[in-house]
């Protein structure tokens, strides 16, 4: 992992059905980790129902996505490659740990690769 490296993300650009997603092997990977937040390099995904509902833009009003393109998925599993300021004895992990999070703070953002 390089905070130079460029990643591949599968996004939306419009609403509609999974039909809609698109892959794009060109999008910076993430530099600066807010604080309580960690980087995890993805190794599986998944898109459940609620993920489908956002994507098709019938509850955008209450779920969001707040801006197209948008980077759906809400659960992933993968290895912590940056923990930004945050210390191993604060989160209880450190980098090289293999996790699964599920995305509470907003919708999507799990399938891309970190």
């Amino acid at each position: 992992y390089t905070k130079t490296k460029m990643m591949k993300v599968i996004h939306a650009l419009d609403y509609g059905s999974i039909q809609n997603l698109q892959l794009v092997d060109n999008v910076p990977t993430p530099k600066d980790i807010p604080k309580g937040k960690i980087l995890i390099k993805t190794h599986s995904v998944s898109l459940a129902p609620g993920d489908v509902r956002i994507l098709s833009g019938k509850t955008r009003e209450i779920q969001g996505p707040p801006s197209l393109p948008y980077i759906p998925g809400g659960d992933c599993s993968g290895s912590i490659v940056d923990m930004g300021t945050e210390l191993p004895e604060d989160l209880g992990y450190d980098v090289g740990d293999r996790v699964a999070a599920r995305f509470v703070d907003g919708p999507g953002g799990a399938l891309a690769e970190y």
